[in-house]
Formats: structure tokens, C-alpha cells, sequence
């Protein structure tokens, strides 16, 4: 979704500049306003790319995208900052080579591995850009920047998190390689086929792996069980839709993605990788699954009203069973996973 935010948004940057109508820059403004609470990388590019657009072409129709884009977005940040704060220094880090710890590799090895001949085409066709397409040159500059602060900053904790960022860069490398391809072709018949294998080069170990997932038997994952569909179904009958749950924080719960209901904490790696500081809600979670004294007081913190316990919630909070069904009435037992309702002794 993000990328297609952005292709949006610089379509509309283009037409805008074209025409010379601001009115591009408007609807592109309110349009990168609304993309931090879908994906906030894509905003991240936008920025980097619209500013440096900016330093390069100072034309007064930019301020038509930069101030409704600023309006919008701030309530957003403000609304997320607050839960990232308490994460610590760590959310945002110094690490040059991005990922390229991981194998030991040198940056430059890191890169030839991962794109190939591509390592080589980019900085060609930069050069031929500067030469023949001057534009082209310049619009490709704040995509290298992004490509230089990904390979030194982390910007979530989880450091592959910045491929979100780089694939940005290669989208446009691809289109400056692609610029140079054609230029090059036009020359003469060898020229084609120096082009023609290069083509084939830089995309079949992608297409490879692309291929590689259309074996459905060797790559199916089971999201939900029957048993869990079953569950939904029932749930989404017998609760009301503002009905709020004590779970497992699987990802792929079906009491959230299949029946629609609210959790209390939700899937911790997620939690993890944005920077919000979970770990009070989880301390208090662990206490209300094993039935510490505070359960009653925790479970009206959180205006719970139903409790499930199943192999997830054993395994993961040392549920204890024994304790809801001494005190609460079952809701549903439905095979191997019983939902007490807390609403009446909260």
C-alpha cells in the first residue's frame, strides 16, 4: 500500500510541474497527510524526497503540498510519539552497513551479493544521466540519500525494517537503469544484446524466487484451524462487537482477525518493532491469566469481559484454568479452548 501511496503522490508531483498547477501539489499534500497512519516509512520518503525536490527546484506551488501534507500529518505524530517515548535510545540507532553484521560482509560485498550486476549498472547510468538527462539525474538524488541514511540509521528496532525504505531506492534505481538500457540499445545491434543479457541478469534470480512461490503445496501456511473459524462464528453471535478480550498475542488470533473483537495486548513482535514500551501491559496481562490478587482489580482496569484460555494462553502465560472456572461462568468451551465471561465479578 505504501508504494502505491507514493507512485499517487508522484504522478501528482509530476502533472503539477508539467502544467505548472498547483492544484497537483494540493491534492498530493492531502494525500501524503493520511499515509503516517498507514505506513510510516512511505512518509519518511516522502519527505526525504520532497524536500530535496525542493532544495533542487524552489518553485512557490511546493508549499501547496508541504503545508496540508504538515497539518494532517502532525495530529498523527502526536498521537504516536507519546506511545514510542518510553522505548528508549535504542528505537532509533547508528549502524553502518545496515545488515551486512549478519554474514560478516564488508558494505560493498553486501550490496554486490544482494543486486548483483546491478552494483554496477546504477552508478553507470547515474553517470550517463548526468550527461544526457540532467532532470533524471536530480530526481534520482534524494533516492540515493535514502539509500546512504539506510545503510548508517536504523529507524525501528527491528533493523530489517529499512528494507521499506530501500525498496524505494531500487524502485528508482530500476527506472535509471532502465533509462540507460534504452539509451543504449538505440545505438546498434551489439548494443542490444549487451542490454538484452544485462536485462536478463539483473531480474532472473528475482523471478526465480518469485517463481519459486507459485508451488502452493510446498509454500501453504494454515492461518486459522477449522476449530477457530468454527469459534469466530460463534463468538460473533454470542458477544457484543465492542466486547473486549484477555488472549494469547499470536499474530494471526482469531478472536481479532475472524470474529472482530478487541484484545488487550496485542502481538508483542509488532509491539516491538514499532517502539511502543508494552512491558507494563504484558506484566499485567501475566498477572490476570495466572490469577494473581490484583486479577479483579486488572481485569475492570481494562474493562475485560471475556477470558480465553487455551493451549496459547497455557503455554505462553501459564493460564490457569482452575482459577477463571472457580469463579466465572463458561461462555463457550469449543475444543481445547474455554471462554469465561468476567463481565459480571470485574
Amino acid at each position: 500500500m505504501g508504494i502505491s501511496l507514493a507512485l499517487s503522490i508522484f504522478i501528482l508531483w509530476w502533472m503539477g510541474e508539467e502544467k505548472d498547477d498547483y492544484r497537483y501539489f494540493l491534492g498530493a499534500g492531502i494525500m501524503a497527510g493520511l499515509v503516517p497512519f498507514f505506513h510510516a516509512h512511505t512518509f519518511m520518503v516522502l519527505v526525504a524526497v520532497s524536500g530535496c525536490l525542493f532544495l533542487i527546484n524552489r518553485k512557490k506551488y511546493w508549499w501547496y503540498f508541504f503545508i496540508p501534507a504538515g497539518i494532517l500529518a502532525l495530529p498523527q505524530f502526536a498521537y504516536f510519539i507519546p506511545q514510542v517515548s518510553g522505548y528508549g535510545s535504542g528505537f532509533m540507532r547508528w549502524q553502518p552497513g545496515w545488515t551486512a553484521h549478519v554474514q560478516k560482509d564488508n558494505w560493498i560485498w553486501f550490496w554486490v551479493k544482494n543486486i548483483g550486476l546491478m552494483t554496477i549498472l546504477i552508478p553507470i547510468s547515474w553517470i550517463d544521466a548526468w550527461k544526457k538527462h540532467r532532470k533524471l539525474f536530480w530526481i534520482y538524488v534524494p533516492f540515493a540519500v535514502i539509500f546512504v541514511a539506510a545503510n548508517l540509521w536504523i529507524f525501528q528496532p527491528w533493523e530489517n525494517d529499512n528494507s521499506k525504505l530501500l525498496r524505494f531506492w531500487y524502485l528508482a534505481s530500476s527506472v535509471l537503469v532502465a533509462n540507460w538500457m534504452v539509451s543504449v540499445s538505440e545505438k546498434g545491434w551489439w548494443q542490444k544484446v549487451i542490454v538484452a543479457v544485462s536485462l536478463v541478469l539483473v531480474t532472473l534470480s528475482g523471478a526465480i524466487d518469485a517463481g519459486s512461490w507459485l508451488d502452493f503445496e510446498k509454500n501453504k501456511l494454515q492461518m486459522w484451524s477449522r476449530a477457530d473459524i468454527e469459534l469466530a462464528d460463534k463468538v460473533r453471535q454470542l458477544t457484543p462487537k465492542t466486547a473486549v478480550f484477555l488472549t494469547n498475542d499470536n499474530h494471526n488470533h482469531w478472536v481479532v482477525d475472524l470474529a472482530g473483537r478487541k484484545i488487550v495486548l496485542g502481538f508483542r513482535g509488532w509491539l516491538w518493532s514499532w517502539g511502543i514500551n508494552y512491558g507494563p501491559r504484558e506484566a499485567d496481562v501475566r498477572k490476570m491469566f495466572v490469577g494473581d490478587s490484583q486479577t479483579p482489580q486488572l481485569l475492570a482496569q481494562y474493562n475485560i469481559d471475556y477470558v480465553i484460555i487455551g493451549p496459547g494462553e497455557k503455554n505462553n502465560f501459564n493460564a490457569s484454568e482452575s482459577y477463571y472456572s472457580s469463579r466465572y461462568p463458561i461462555l463457550l468451551d469449543w475444543q481445547g479452548q474455554k471462554i469465561f465471561d468476567v463481565r459480571g465479578k470485574r
